[in-house]
């Protein structure tokens, strides 16, 4: 900001210095009128409507800029909202699938007077681990 304020100063301070030195009057013709001006003040409003053309033309580029930025905002929030619909959707998944096996497990399993036997309480430990193991991973990813 500062480096531009100070090439702006030196530019104006250049311009009115050669304005200064072309002071005699000069013609100006218009399409409607005929004017006798110093060329100084030809000059600086010459000087002025270039300098009010540029700031226009970088305010409408500054607003399409805006207007971008919005727009990919508005896509990078809406990303970010299908990917956490999408890690709940997996996460679900794999919860039921988890819970499917340990139930198929647990029901192909006779018990015997009210107590696994030694085999499938392995079996049950190792599904158990497995579905701790995939929850831990997803909690994980997040």
């Amino acid at each position: 900001m500062q480096a531009s304020f100070i090439a702006v100063l030196i530019t104006a301070i250049i311009i009115a210095i050669f304005a200064v030195l072309n002071a005699e009057p000069v013609s100006v013709n218009l399409f409607f009128a005929r004017f006798q001006l110093s060329q100084a003040v030809v000059i600086l409003i010459s000087f002025a409507i270039g300098a009010l053309s540029m700031f226009i033309l970088n305010m409408v580029q500054a607003m399409k800029f805006k207007k971008q930025i919005k727009q990919l905002n508005k896509q990078l929030t809406d990303a970010g909202k299908t990917i956490e619909q999408k890690q709940q959707d997996a996460e679900r998944a794999q919860q039921e699938k988890a819970e499917a096996i340990l139930a198929n497990q647990s029901a192909a399993t006779p018990v015997t007077e009210g107590m696994f036997s030694e085999e499938n309480n392995d079996a049950v430990n190792a599904a158990e681990a497995e579905f701790k193991q995939t929850l831990e991973q997803n909690q994980g990813e997040q």
